[in-house]
C-alpha cells in the first residue's frame, strides 16, 4: 500500500512540478510581456471557458468509481461495456458543449460581457473559441482517462497527463518569450491539446489495453437510470471546484476592478492553492486505497488512517503558512517584477481560507472514492452559496481583499463545520476530536517553522533570487522536514525509516558491486 501510495504521490508531485511553472514561471513571462490589463482580460476569458467544465457533470468520477469496481470484482464484460458507454456519453456532451461555446461567442457583444478591455472585439471572439476548444477537449478525454484508475494504475494515468501538460507548457513558454499576442498563445495551446493531448492518451490506452474497444455504445435505461442516480450528486462535486475557482475571477471583472488588483488577487489565490495542492494531493493518494477498506465495512480501520493524513495535512498548511507570511512579498516581486501586485489583506485571507479548508480535504476525497457523494455534495453548494455570495457582496467595498473574505466564510462554513459533522455519521470518526487534533498539528508547525523560517530571514534574506532560494531551502531543510515527521505515526515513521533505509542500501549495492553480497 506504501509503494503504490508513494507512486501516486510522486505522479503528483510531477504534475504539481509542471502546474508550478505553469502558474509561476509562464504567468512571469506573461505579465512581463503584456502587462496586467492584458493579462487580467486573458484571465477572464480563460475563467470564462473554464465555466464550460460545469458541463462535465462529475462523469468521470463516476465511470472512474464503476471501473474501479468491476475491476475489483473480476467483472471485465462489465468494465468494457461501461468503457464504450462513457464514450458515448462524452461524445454527446462535446457536440452540446461545443454548440453553446459557438452561440456565446456569436450571440451579443462577448468584449463587453466579459468587461475585456484590451484585447480587440474580434481577437476576444477567436480566443474564447480556441480557448474552449481545449477545455472540450480536455473534457472529451475524461470518457476515458480514468481507466487508469479503473484498472489500478492511477500514477501511470497521472505520469501520462503530464505529457500533455508539458508540452503545452514548453510551447508556450517560448511563444511567451517571443512575444506572442494572445491568439497566438491560443493558437499554441489548441495545437498542443489535440497533437500532444487527445492522441496520446488513446494510443497509450489502446497499446496497454487492447481489449478495451474504444468506440461509443448507447447506455440502457438501467445504465442510464444508475448514471443519473449517482451523477447528478458527483456533477456537484466535480463543477463546484470550477466555479469555486473561475467565479470570483469573472465576479471582479464584473464589478470594475482594475487590471493591476485582479492580476494581485489571481496571483496570491494561485500561490496559496498551489500550496493546498500538496494537500489534496496526498489525500487523494491515500484515498485511493483506503476506500476498499469502506466498501468492506472497516469503519475503524478507515477513521484512523483519516485521523493519521489530516493530522499530517495540518502540520503541512502549517508549515507553508508561516513561509507564505515570511516570504510572499519578496516572492511576489520576483516572479512578476513588480510590488504592488502584493496585497496582505488578500493574502490574509486566502491562507485562512486554507487553514479552515484543510482538515476537510481527506473527508471529501473519501466521499468522492467510496461512492458517496451526497454529502460532499452538500457541503459544496453550501461553500458555493455563502462563498459566492458574500464575494460579490464585499467585493464593491472592499475591493479584492473583500472577495478574498467573502471565499473564507463559505470554506469556513462548508470545510469548517459542515463537512466534518457529516463525516462523522458515514465514516465514524469523532469530529470534535479530529478537528482538535488537526489544530493541535498546525499550530506546532507554525511554531517550529515559524522559529526555522524567522531565523532564515534574519541571517540570509530573501530579496534576491539566489538569497530567496537559500532562505527556503533552510526552511525547508529545519522547518518543514522536521514539522511533518513529527506529525506522523510512530509506526508510519518507523516504517517509512525502513523504506529509505532499505532503498537506499539497494541504491549503493548497484552503484558498488563490492556490496552486493554483504549482508
Amino acid at each position: 500500500m506504501l509503494t503504490r501510495i508513494g507512486a501516486s504521490f510522486a505522479a503528483q508531485c510531477l504534475s504539481l512540478a509542471l502546474s508550478f511553472t505553469d502558474r509561476f514561471l509562464l504567468v512571469g513571462i506573461l505579465l512581463r510581456t503584456w502587462g496586467p490589463d492584458v493579462y487580467a482580460d486573458w484571465t477572464i476569458l480563460f475563467a470564462s471557458v473554464g465555466l464550460l467544465r460545469l458541463a462535465e457533470f462529475g462523469l468521470g468520477i463516476y465511470f472512474g468509481n464503476v471501473w474501479q469496481r468491476t475491476h475489483a470484482s473480476g467483472d471485465a464484460v462489465t468494465f468494457r461495456r461501461m468503457v464504450q458507454v462513457s464514450i458515448f456519453c462524452y461524445c454527446l456532451l462535446g457536440c452540446i458543449l461545443a454548440t453553446i461555446a459557438i452561440a456565446i461567442a456569436f450571440c451579443g457583444n462577448l468584449r463587453q460581457l466579459l468587461s475585456i478591455g484590451s484585447i480587440s472585439r474580434n481577437d476576444t471572439i477567436v480566443v474564447f473559441l480556441l480557448l474552449a476548444a481545449v477545455s472540450i477537449s480536455g473534457i472529451l478525454r475524461g470518457s476515458i482517462s480514468q481507466i487508469y484508475r479503473g484498472r489500478g494504475e492511477f500514477a501511470r494515468g497521472l505520469f501520462v497527463s503530464s505529457l500533455t501538460m508539458a508540452a503545452s507548457l514548453s510551447c508556450a513558454i517560448i511563444a511567451g518569450l517571443l512575444g506572442v499576442t494572445p491568439l497566438g498563445l491560443a493558437v499554441v495551446y489548441v495545437s498542443c491539446d489535440l497533437l500532444a493531448g487527445s492522441a496520446i492518451v488513446v494510443r497509450d490506452i489502446s497499446h496497454r489495453h487492447p481489449d478495451l474497444r474504444l468506440r461509443p455504445a448507447k447506455p440502457t435505461a438501467t445504465e442510464l437510470g444508475d448514471l443519473v442516480e449517482h451523477a447528478k450528486w458527483y456533477a456537484v462535486q466535480q463543477g463546484a471546484p470550477v466555479a469555486w475557482l473561475q467565479m470570483p475571477v469573472l465576479l471582479l471583472g464584473g464589478l470594475g476592478v482594475d487590471g493591476s488588483a485582479l492580476v494581485s488577487f489571481v496571483i496570491l489565490r494561485t500561490l496559496t492553492n498551489t500550496a493546498r495542492q500538496l494537500a489534496m494531493m496526498a489525500s487523494l493518494s491515500v484515498g485511493v486505497e483506503i476506500a476498499p477498506a469502506f466498501h468492506r465495512g472497516n469503519r475503524e480501520h478507515t477513521a484512523g488512517h483519516l485521523s493519521t493524513v489530516a493530522t499530517t495535512l495540518a502540520a503541512l498548511t502549517g508549515a507553508l503558512t508561516v513561509a507564505m507570511a515570511l516570504l510572499t512579498k519578496d516572492f511576489v516581486e520576483l516572479w512578476t517584477g513588480r510590488r504592488d501586485l502584493f496585497d496582505a489583506a488578500t493574502l490574509f485571507w486566502l491562507v485562512a481560507a486554507a487553514v479552515i479548508a484543510t482538515p476537510a480535504v481527506p473527508l471529501g476525497t473519501l466521499f468522492m472514492l467510496s461512492n458517496r457523494p451526497k454529502p460532499a455534495a452538500l457541503a459544496n453548494l453550501v461553500q458555493l452559496g455563502i462563498g459566492i455570495v458574500f464575494c460579490a457582496t464585499l467585493t464593491g467595498r472592499f475591493g479584492a481583499g473583500g472577495a478574498a473574505a467573502g471565499l473564507a466564510l463559505g470554506e469556513a462554513a462548508a470545510s469548517g463545520i459542515l463537512l466534518p459533522v457529516l463525516a462523522q455519521r458515514h465514516f465514524g470518526i469523532d469530529a470534535p476530536r479530529y478537528m482538535v487534533a488537526c489544530m493541535r498539528a498546525f499550530v506546532a508547525s507554525a511554531i517550529w517553522c515559524g522559529l526555522a523560517g524567522g531565523l532564515a530571514v534574519m541571517l540570509i534574506g530573501s530579496s534576491t533570487p539566489a538569497t530567496f532560494v537559500v532562505c527556503t531551502a533552510f526552511w525547508g531543510l529545519f522547518g518543514l522536514a522536521p514539522a511533518i515527521t513529527m506529525s506522523l505515526t510512530r509506526s508510519l515513521r518507523n516504517r517509512l525509516k525502513h523504506a529509505l533505509v532499505t532503498a537506499t542500501t539497494r541504491l549503493l549495492r548497484r552503484w558498488d558491486p563490492t556490496m552486493r553480497h554483504r549482508p
